[in-house]
């Protein structure tokens, strides 16, 4: 019974500090600068190393849900 209890509460922190992690590196990538520093470097690279943030945040949160909801 100890074990269960444990584990509910591990995953619940586990989750909740996933989720908070996601939302704060999506704040941290919405707050970059989305223009190029100078318009000869738009290239492919620059938008996708912006964009990794977002993916990495999203996916954060969505197994952070995932933990939470698997404790219920």
């Amino acid at each position: 019974m100890f074990r269960r209890s444990w584990s509910r509460s591990l995953k619940r922190r586990c989750g909740s500090a996933l989720v908070v992690l996601g939302v704060m590196v999506w704040a941290l990538s919405a707050a970059l600068p989305l223009r190029a520093k100078a318009d000869a470097d738009v290239s492919i690279s620059y938008f996708e190393g912006r964009s990794i943030g977002v993916i990495a945040g999203g996916g954060s949160v969505v197994v952070g849900i995932a933990l939470l909801a698997a404790v219920v």
